[in-house]
């Protein structure tokens, strides 16, 4: 028998040497065959498409001559093609003059654009400004306009749509300050019915389903982004709808308290959870209001080591005298309008200006009264600080002043006191009058010291203030948002201003230079209600901004956001709720709410407890996750 001899160990190497440049040469080959046979299918379908478009276009004007065709959009039925083979593209094809003017298509692998073309027989893929490999947003603006964009959001595209057809949204031309480094360049459009018959087709086309609950587009920002409002759980179908009085779930029901004592023993939280059985603490500790008033800003079940309550209790601020006491309000869970989270005060206490404040400082010259001075007390038009007390100074300067009588009517000239017959004020204080109500029968003052004049007041509480304290309205907000939407943080815009405006348009009675002390201090939110802008950065309120911090991308509405719907029928929920923007100052600090007729007021003081109804921007990158039509029935559904 023979012998047999099998391969030696060099033979084998240099087989497996020789396969392996086999495969090191013929497999980028076949991967450069199957992208080749990819990209020429795709360059097929584009070609495709632009003849079929073709088609449409000459059936179209045919059978209806008058009608002026501007568009095929993929994501618009009524200007869809017929494309039983290729539906799986997404394309914009602009129509100019009755002939195809231009065409942005992409299969999610490639894309193709070419802003200036009478046909595509022929596609120049080694042209990289027209051709290219990834997935692509398409841009299809009513017009026709063809766009590629990676970034933009859908339902900017969608508003930028409904503004140039002019039915449900409109363009926005003045200043604005969405974003705190005032980096934003993009065209605002906001929601606007073009008509009284138009609100129920607005209403029906500006729906988000996002986090579970349905949102509505108030407008853009100049980031790109996109600003939703609250507007309650979807139905048991899973539809949005138009909010309603007799539509109710179960929400947060805050009441102007009083106020109180809290001894020793109670336990206090930053924050809550809540279901239909009441409040929990989270990671409550004991301590005293009596011996700590950082509790302010704090919830308490105000029971002896108890977490657990159906009545909470936010403590506001101090007493203004009593400092074993507490100003604050109480929540309950109850029904409330499906529209909006629950019901709360602005801030629990309405008597000092700060209270305009979505946050507001410590400096709050709390020690106010309404009682009118005394007929010959010595009143200054101005003072001036010695370093221990308060000299009163006349209009000229000098130390002559004014003595007080009810019957002189010079109340607008002269504002300081002592409330004595000294020009000089001991103790280091003075009362400063800002306001007269229309009887004559009360007069407000605020009590200064330290050397502070009034328009140190006004700094200290408006433009310059600290904002370390959260306004009522904003912990409940960030208390819901934290337990609602934390988990979908990544979809908006962290650097989204909420605007809390607090610029004032006339201080009369807070200046000392002869303004009418009868007169309420004016914001310009009040006279100036169609603005975006946001002049002062400390009423910028943002994640991003430390001098108006916000724990959480989530706040109010400003007037302005309510103001360019210009639709009382639009605006309406049935139900009275809260914007951000301040009123005026009297005897009581008033912010702008929505009535419930639609109707912007200001004639309810901060005290009192309106609708919640919270506002998010979605970031302008959010890209292509979205489906939907902005219908009750089929709304935009943001992709999770």
């Amino acid at each position: 028998m023979k012998n047999k001899k099998g391969f030696t160990l060099i033979e084998l190497l240099a087989v497996i040497a020789i396969l392996a440049l086999l495969v090191v040469f013929a497999v980028p080959n076949i991967i450069k065959m199957f992208g080749d046979s990819k990209k020429k299918a795709f360059v097929t379908e584009a070609q495709s498409v632009f003849k079929t478009a073709e088609t449409a276009l000459i059936s179209k004007q045919l059978s209806n001559p008058t009608t002026t065709i501007r568009r095929f959009y993929s994501e618009n039925d009524s200007d869809k093609l017929d494309l039983s083979k290729s539906d799986n593209l997404k394309y914009c094809i602009k129509v100019e003059n009755g002939k195809i003017k231009s065409i942005a298509i992409t299969n999610g692998e490639y894309w193709y654009i070419n802003d200036d073309v009478s046909q595509i027989s022929e596609i120049d893929t080694s042209d990289d400004t027209k051709f290219g490999t990834g997935s692509k947003t398409i841009s299809c603006n009513s017009s026709g306009t063809a766009e590629l964009d990676a970034t933009e959001n859908p339902l900017y595209t969608a508003m930028k749509e409904m503004a140039e057809t002019g039915d449900y949204a409109a363009t926005y031309s003045g200043s604005s300050n969405d974003t705190y480094g005032e980096t934003g360049t993009e065209t605002i459009y906001y929601v606007k019915p073009y008509a009284a018959s138009n609100v129920e087709g607005l209403l029906n086309s500006i729906n988000v389903k996002f986090a579970g609950f349905c949102w509505q587009i108030l407008r853009t920002t100049d980031t790109g982004g996109v600003r939703l409002i609250y507007n309650g759980d979807p139905d048991s179908n899973g539809y949005c709808k138009s909010p309603s009085t007799t539509d109710t779930h179960l929400g947060i029901i805050g009441t102007a308290g009083a106020n109180d004592t809290f001894p020793a023993n109670y336990m206090y939280s930053d924050s809550f959870t809540y279901d239909s059985n009441g409040f929990t603490l989270v990671n409550p500790k004991e301590d005293n209001w009596s011996t700590n008033k950082n509790l302010v800003g704090k919830y308490t079940c105000k029971a002896e080591n108890t977490s657990t309550c159906t009545t909470l209790y936010f403590l506001h601020s101090p007493h203004l005298t009593n400092a074993s006491r507490a100003y604050y309000n109480t929540y309950t869970i109850g029904n409330t309008q499906n529209a909006q989270i629950g019901k709360s005060p602005f801030n629990s206490n309405s008597i000092i200006l700060a209270y305009s404040g979505y946050k507001y400082g410590d400096t709050l010259y709390a020690t106010v009264g309404t009682t009118e001075p005394t007929d010959g007390v010595i009143m200054g038009h101005d003072v001036y600080w010695n370093g221990t007390n308060y000299v009163l100074k006349d209009t000229d300067g000098n130390t002559s002043t004014h003595t007080y009588s009810s019957s002189t009517g010079q109340e607008n000239n002269y504002h300081y006191t002592c409330n004595t017959t000294s020009a000089t004020c001991t103790g280091g204080k003075v009362r400063y009058y800002y306001y007269i109500n229309s009887t004559g029968d009360k007069y407000n003052y605020t009590e200064l010291k330290n050397g502070d004049k009034v328009e140190d007041a006004v700094s200290k509480m408006l433009t310059n203030t600290e904002n370390n304290h959260d306004s009522t309205i904003k912990a409940l907000i960030e208390n819901w948002y934290r337990i609602k939407l934390k988990n979908y943080e990544s979809y908006l815009d962290q650097d989204a201003v909420y605007c809390n405006d607090r610029s004032v348009d006339n201080l009369s009675g807070w200046s000392n230079s002869g303004n009418i002390v009868k007169a309420s201090l004016l914001f310009n939110t009040r006279s100036s209600q169609s603005n975006f802008g946001c002049s002062n950065v400390k009423d910028r309120f943002s994640v991003r901004n430390a001098q108006a911090k916000l724990n959480y991308p989530i706040g109010l509405p400003t007037v302005a956001e309510f103001y360019l719907n210009s639709n009382n029928s639009a605006r309406t929920t049935g139900e009275t709720f809260w914007l951000s923007s301040p009123n005026s100052f009297s005897t009581y600090s008033y912010i702008n709410y929505i009535d419930n007729s639609g109707v912007i007021k200001s004639s309810s003081n901060v005290s009192v407890s309106f609708g919640v109804r919270p506002v998010i921007t979605l970031s302008p990158n959010i890209g292509s996750s979205i489906t939907g039509n902005g219908s009750f029935t089929t709304p935009y559904e943001i992709g999770e």
